[in-house]
């Protein structure tokens, strides 16, 4: 897979400052998350570390030496419109989570989420409409999470509006729903196997991987500058 070869020889050239702002950016987090309230906070900034780290990538890709202040630069940048994506994405959580609440009162309201859950009436018919009512359930959050997926470079490197980047991001994870959904399992087989195996020290020095295999899908798709395992 292209994207996975491109950034192995990214994070190859500068694997230590990789593994230094990745090290630096979850130091903070966890710093944030220990209050309650910063660790709001932290949510909703946390896009702007990832723009930071989407424009180091980008400097490395333009042949620059990416540096620790890349980490903090979208704060400078682009702080105003990925802050306004954070919100519209909390603001599509707060509503689909609603909607979902509003679909299972109704039910338990009517009588019919009691008798479709015990055992006894349990049927085929029945464990089709279960199916199929959690696929429509789960379909807007993954629609809200492929418009959320390639958002933050969009703002960063191309300057969109964040709802404009936001449609371009679900288009685009639709026309691209393939080599993203094998992405997304290469991503967890990585996760599960360095979780098992190294008491979850290992994923830490995975993250670099998983930024630069991010940014790699983000250029493939979005620029015309090829992408090459030489490069």
């Amino acid at each position: 897979m292209v994207w996975l070869k491109s950034a192995f020889v990214m994070l190859k050239k500068n694997v230590w400052l990789w593994l230094g702002v990745v090290f630096t950016m979850s130091v903070v987090v966890t710093l944030f998350s220990i209050v309650p309230i910063l660790g709001i906070l932290m949510g909703l900034i946390s896009l702007v570390f990832t723009g930071g780290l989407m424009k180091a990538a980008a400097a490395q890709a333009r042949g620059e030496t990416p540096t620790f202040g890349y980490l903090f630069s979208a704060f400078e940048t682009h702080f105003k419109p990925l802050l306004i994506l954070a919100l519209l994405y909390l603001l599509g959580l707060v509503i689909v989570f609603t909607v979902m609440f509003g679909f299972f009162l109704l039910l338990a309201v009517a009588g019919a989420l009691d008798s479709l859950l015990i055992a006894d009436n349990m049927s085929m018919n029945t464990l089709l409409v279960l199916l199929l009512a959690a696929l429509a359930l789960s379909a807007p959050i993954l629609a809200l999470l492929m418009s959320l997926w390639f958002a933050p470079p969009l703002i960063v490197l191309h300057d969109l509006a964040p709802l404009k980047a936001m449609e371009k991001s679900l288009q685009a994870s639709l026309r691209n729903w393939r080599p993203m959904l094998v992405m997304g399992v290469v991503f967890c087989a990585i996760f599960m196997i360095l979780a098992m195996f190294t008491l979850g020290i290992g994923m830490l020095a995975a993250m670099p991987m998983v930024v630069l295999m991010y940014y790699t899908s983000y250029r493939d798709i979005w620029t015309d500058q090829p992408l090459s395992v030489n490069e």
